[in-house]
């Protein structure tokens, strides 16, 4: 089940979001030097990932 289509939940830290898309944390972060990342916010000294964010991140990758 993906985390991504739970919308109770607001926002996803990296390991959530990564692991709700069968994504690795290194290429998570080669996403993010390569600025394709979605955007994220910091709060407090953890970055998260909006779910509306994420969800618009993936629709942008939809190639069919």
């Amino acid at each position: 089940m993906s985390h991504i289509a739970d919308h109770d939940q607001l926002a996803f830290s990296i390991k959530d979001f990564c692991r709700s898309i069968s994504l690795s944390k290194s290429s998570f972060w080669k996403l993010v030097r390569n600025g394709t990342a979605p955007p994220m916010a910091r709060i407090g000294h953890r970055l998260v990932i909006r779910r509306e964010a994420a969800e618009a991140w993936l629709k942008e990758k939809e190639t069919v």
